[in-house]
């Protein structure tokens, strides 16, 4: 819920019509159908990319653990697989393996 300057909750209309205001101007593509749990998705997946545990990331969002919408959430991208290659191979200098 957000509120406008006067600390009222803004009407769910006005929200979705700002937002799809802003993606306009900004070029980000405006899913009509869950325009705000866009947003949702986007912090699970920063969160997976910082490094967060499953567990937490499920706690915070409230899931159960194993739940298959995290798992989505959290699909791997093509910086995220690449970023496990580095990793691993600098564990396999370190390690000389």
């Amino acid at each position: 819920m957000f509120c406008d300057r006067f600390g009222y909750p803004i009407l769910q209309d006005r929200f979705r019509d700002a937002l799809r205001r802003m993606c306009k101007n900004t070029g980000v593509p405006y899913h009509s159908k869950h325009p705000a749990h866009a947003f949702r998705h986007t912090h699970v997946k920063r969160l997976d990319e910082a490094g967060i545990s499953e567990t937490a990331i499920q706690q915070r969002i409230g899931h159960t653990k194993g739940s298959k919408i995290t798992r989505i959430y959290t699909h791997s991208d093509e910086i995220m697989r690449k970023d496990t290659i580095n990793i691993y191979a600098e564990y396999k200098r370190v390690k000389n393996i």
